[in-house]
């Protein structure tokens, strides 16, 4: 999901003229306006890197199911939903902002291929996010900004507010298992079945779920909430 190329390093010190789009040639008034722009390009960085994101957590989402895992899982399918909300919003920002059939983009990007432990995937996911929302979209949200695309800034600076998010999440999940703390508290809390609902107030869940059978597994993980901000 890392998907920017050093874009920093391109000369932003030239005002880009806005093309006409090399298909229709409509650019000059206001059709296929992202047709050979840096945006265009990061927007489809952007899609790829969100739809690898998206596949990735389903993958690991299955890897903790069939561990165990029911509640880290569900919090994993979670996120993978987010991810893939955002995929779609990239997706939309090109095929709305351009009138023409686009055949094909080609981009330049890199994007991760890390694997290992289930605690270091949360670990490697938290790292992941953290790129995203501290330099990649940022950088992106500044060259549309630049380009003439207030609106497509905007979504960048907001998707990235929502990726340091899910860094918090993971870094949680990641602590938590790595911890052994999952379902541990140093004080009475309130935990849940997330099958049937049962609920008690103990410093640990119970092993089996007294009313429906279901194993620990299915026991609700508790979270802090993140804050995007405004």
């Amino acid at each position: 999901k890392q998907m920017a190329k050093k874009v920093s390093n391109a000369d932003h010190s030239v005002v880009r003229v806005q093309k006409e789009c090399t298909k229709c040639g409509k650019g000059s008034k206001g059709h296929c306006k992202l047709d050979g722009t840096e945006t265009q390009t990061n927007l489809a960085r952007a899609f790829a890197g969100e739809a690898q994101a998206n596949n990735r957590y389903l993958m690991l989402a299955e890897r903790a199911e069939a561990d165990g895992m029911y509640a880290l899982s569900e919090q994993i399918y979670g996120i993978a939903y987010e991810e893939n909300a955002h995929a779609e919003v990239f997706f939309k920002l090109i095929t709305d902002n351009c009138t023409c059939k686009i055949d094909n983009l080609e981009i330049c990007a890199g994007y991760p291929y890390k694997c290992g432990s289930l605690v270091d995937m949360l670990q490697y996911a938290a790292e992941i996010e953290e790129s995203e929302s501290n330099n990649i979209y940022p950088e992106f949200a500044r060259v549309a900004a630049e380009e003439g695309f207030p609106e497509i800034a905007s979504k960048f600076e907001m998707i990235a507010k929502i990726e340091n998010c899910h860094k918090m999440k993971w870094l949680q999940l990641h602590e938590k298992l790595s911890t052994g703390s999952t379902y541990k508290a140093e004080q009475p809390m309130k935990w849940k079945c997330t099958h049937c609902g049962h609920e008690t107030t103990a410093e640990q869940p119970w092993k089996v779920c007294p009313v429906c059978g279901h194993p620990q597994g299915f026991v609700q993980i508790p979270m802090q909430s993140g804050n995007q901000g405004a």
